[in-house]
């Protein structure tokens, strides 16, 4: 047995070359000078076998110089294509033999993002110039295409990569069990990737095709056949074969779509168990802050998280409290300590006060200063988690971080059956985390313009501010489409890893938020807060008036302001006082109020005062709170089909 496949592969190397002789050019006759390197002749020679294989013959004469070709030359070969329907298919190779000028040649194979690059020769050994030829041969499983109507050869059997010119170019393919007389079409395309110039010569000869290019080939320019022959001569996979063949291409897409399926699962039953909120109670509405609540205390309970504007309140509170003043020059903000009591300050406020204020009777809200205001802003954190989660609501983290960590588990397993290739996994990985701080830069641009549109000082320095921002943000985003680029286009990533890694994120975000829940008392005191925030928005002002709410003056709406701003409605509140801040504006002394002296105080425009100095507050602490160094008859072209890749030398 050994002995006839021995005689076959004998036969299959040396009888292509009887066909080809015909045609092929001597390099003698070529116009290369010996400093240049070049392929002399490429003749690929494919036996269409009747299970749908291709056994394939690459006879190539490369001239050598010692530039690119040293020890050898390398060809990339893909095993992996992105079907128009978004799912990958695999090419499995088999290599059979490599030969040299006629003799065994020794070889070594690496994954090279998609291809399966072959090395022919040694690395301990160096080539001298001259013209070498190489035979690579190869089976390829799973071929063929089989439609409705036909089954179709559509290969690029030059592919459009090689950094070479090329001499002269062939093709020839042994189709089977007399295919070639009952061809539908033959059709052949020349050029670089996606053109579809046919400058070749075919013949034909029984089952025997031979396609011969007119002209020699600039490097990059491929040559790609579509041969189209009736269905019956070659057995069509079934419908579970088609299946198997699918599943076993996109093997990664069925282990994310599964995994994703039972964390979803996982989440639903957990929220079912822990997550779900208590049921409402009736809503009163409260005239004075329930439970004494501070007004981050407040925001921090709704929200069941803190965010930058809990701390802009807390500071606020403390000014209103008339703990410290806020100047403000310029957009440039500075707190002043006016007492240095204690008395009427909340736990949080006392743990901010005392961070910020330590051996000091000032400070610029300024990124000089962000140890303190980082400092300040943790112990913020720190203060309210330890008074008020686990009493009035729960995070549910120990749900949470498990299904998170095997989602990232299933993600990066299925990307690496996806496209087994490692250095794909660690391009979504490094994905995943910028794709992360892209939002929050973008969401941060949008603030900002949102900031300079609707700001009525200032609009100049915002409005340029907002475009540095945009500027510093789009290297970023540019970085973060490269990235797409890489993961879909250069490594040939199926699209469909995108969608399913989104739905990844989304469910882990929806349920992020699902799973935290208040305690009953949670619940009991939010439905408090959700009272005073109905006398705060004055959402049913005549019913409000009728309850006898506090005394409509100056002082309620100072001593209120700071929770107006807590639940974003500080223009609602100004809205409400209107008629009392337009009498007080026209007083033997109009109003300013005694907590804030800067350029953003207008008496004449309360609602846009209350609304810059709560923006712009916040902004200006999240900036002072980061260190300073953060920052043809067949529709096909050439390329296209099975096989491809290129070489070079090495």
């Amino acid at each position: 047995m050994k002995i006839l496949f021995a005689l076959f592969i004998s036969l299959f190397l040396t009888g292509p070359a009887l066909f080809f002789a015909q045609s092929s050019t001597s390099s003698d006759d070529s116009g290369y000078t010996p400093e240049s390197e070049y392929i002399d002749t490429y003749h690929v020679f494919i036996k269409v076998e009747t299970n749908g294989s291709l056994l394939i013959e690459e006879t190539i004469s490369v001239y050598a110089a010692s530039i690119n070709i040293n020890h050898g030359i390398y060809r990339d070969i893909p095993f992996t294509k992105r079907l128009a329907n978004g799912f990958n298919r695999v090419y499995p190779i088999t290599i059979v033999a490599i030969l040299k000028d006629g003799k065994e040649e020794p070889y070594h194979v690496e994954d090279n993002m998609g291809n399966t690059r072959i090395y022919l020769g040694s690395e301990d050994i160096y080539l001298t110039p001259g013209l070498y030829e190489y035979k690579i041969v190869y089976r390829i499983d799973e071929a063929l295409n089989f439609n409705s109507d036909y089954t179709e050869l559509y290969w690029n059997a030059i592919g459009t990569e090689w950094i070479f010119a090329i001499n002269s170019a062939s093709i020839l393919i042994h189709l089977p069990g007399g295919a070639g007389d009952k061809l539908i079409s033959h059709d052949a395309y020349i050029g670089h990737y996606g053109e579809t110039f046919t400058n070749y010569t075919f013949e034909r000869i029984g089952d025997i095709l031979k396609y011969t290019a007119d002209d020699a080939f600039q490097p990059e320019t491929g040559f790609t056949v579509m041969t189209r022959w009736p269905n019956g001569i070659v057995a069509p996979p079934d419908e579970d074969q088609k299946f198997m063949k699918l599943f076993r291409d996109n093997t990664g897409f069925f282990v994310i779509t599964a995994g994703i399926f039972l964390i979803m699962i996982y989440y639903i039953v957990m929220w079912f168990i822990a997550g779900r909120d208590p049921k409402k109670g009736s809503i009163m509405t409260y005239f004075d802050p329930p439970e004494n609540l501070s007004p981050g205390a407040m925001r921090y309970i709704l929200g069941m998280k803190y965010d930058p504007k809990i701390f802009s309140t807390t500071i606020i509170s403390l000014a209103v409290k008339g703990k410290i003043q806020i100047t403000e020059d310029r957009e440039k903000y500075k707190l002043v300590v006016t007492t240095d009591t204690l008395s009427g300050m909340t736990d949080e406020e006392k743990a901010v006060f005392n961070a910020l204020f330590s051996g000091r009777r000032s400070i610029d809200v300024d990124n000089a200063y962000h140890s303190e205001f980082a400092e300040a802003i943790n112990k913020c954190k720190s203060t309210l988690k330890t008074r008020y989660e686990i009493t009035y609501f729960v995070q549910n983290r120990h749900i949470f971080i498990p299904g998170l960590i095997l989602t990232i588990i299933v993600v990066f397993t299925g990307v690496l059956l996806f496209s087994a290739n490692f250095i794909a996994a660690f391009v979504l990985g490094w994905l995943s985390f910028w794709t992360f701080g892209v939002a929050v830069l973008i969401k941060s641009v949008g603030q900002v313009w949102i900031d300079a549109f609707t700001s009525t000082q200032k609009k100049g320095s915002k409005f340029a501010g907002a475009i540095g921002m945009t500027l510093f943000s789009s290297v970023f985003v540019a970085g973060e489409i490269v990235g797409i680029v890489i993961l879909f286009f250069v490594m040939n990533t199926s699209y469909w890893l995108l969608p399913v890694c989104i739905i990844a994120i989304l469910i882990n975000y929806i349920f992020y938020r699902l799973l935290k829940a208040p305690t009953l008392a949670g619940r009991a005191l939010m439905d408090k807060i959700e009272g005073f925030r109905m006398y705060i928005g004055a959402a049913e002002k005549g019913r409000i008036e009728v309850l006898n709410p506090p005394a409509k003056d100056i002082a309620t709406f100072e001593k209120f302001l700071p929770y107006a701003l807590t639940f974003d409605m500080e223009k609602n509140w100004a809205g409400y006082f209107h008629d009392v801040l337009e009498a007080a504006k026209q007083g033997p002394s109009s109003y300013s109020p005694s907590w804030y002296n800067g350029s953003s105080f207008s008496s004449s425009d309360f609602g846009s005062f209350t609304s810059s100095i709560g923006s712009g507050l916040t902004s200006a602490l999240s900036s002072a709170s980061t260190s300073p160094s953060s920052g043809g008859g067949g529709g096909g072209s050439s390329g296209g089909g099975g096989g491809g890749g290129g070489g070079g030398g090495w």
